[in-house]
């Protein structure tokens, strides 16, 4: 935040202008059926998360029992967001994940999460999507970082575009916010 002109006391946002390092994994079943390879990828994500500010998974096929035990797992090192179509259904393909690292966080005095979009359909069906967008803002001394983690399954090219202008729509201007979309 920065005073605006020299005699006002409001504050008005302005972009992070900090450090950060993040990746994305289109993770093809992050909570797998097969136990094996549902910890394999926990522990892929565990060391990016290492060396990382934030991950972003694609894919999850979380179910609410999944998202409470990766909270565990992942704790108390960072923070999860999730984001499921299809009501936490695990048949259902596509939801995200966003795993915040408590290091990142440290940098900031405040922190909401939002489902930014969610279209829900059926896998079978060509007309529909099952598209999603969850963000995390982060504002602090360095300014205001928007992270939006994004599983675009739109099948044709109008919903494509739709997703992308309801995304749009809710992201802040570049003068206000450092917005990091991925996915």
């Amino acid at each position: 935040e920065r005073d605006i002109g020299s005699k006002s006391t409001e504050k008005r946002r302005t972009p992070y202008e900090g450090d950060w390092c993040g990746i994305t994994w289109n993770a093809m079943a992050f909570c797998h059926s097969d136990q094996g390879k549902a910890d394999s990828k926990k522990r892929a994500a565990k060391r990016w998360l290492d060396k990382n500010d934030f991950l972003i998974l694609q894919e999850t096929h979380m179910c609410s029992t999944d998202f409470e035990a990766l909270k565990r797992f992942f704790l108390p090192q960072s923070l999860l967001l999730r984001i499921a179509p299809g009501k936490g259904d695990p048949n259902v393909a596509g939801g995200i994940a966003l795993i915040i690292n408590f290091t990142l966080l440290q940098k900031f005095s405040s922190l909401q999460s939002q489902t930014l979009y969610q279209e829900i359909g059926k896998k079978e069906d060509a007309d529909c999507s099952m598209s999603c967008c969850g963000r995390w803002r982060l504002q602090g001394p360095k300014g205001t970082l928007d992270i939006l983690g994004v599983y675009g399954d739109s099948r044709t090219h109008l919903q494509r575009d739709g997703m992308w202008k309801a995304i749009s729509e809710q992201c802040q201007e570049p003068d206000v916010a450092l917005s990091v979309i991925m996915g």
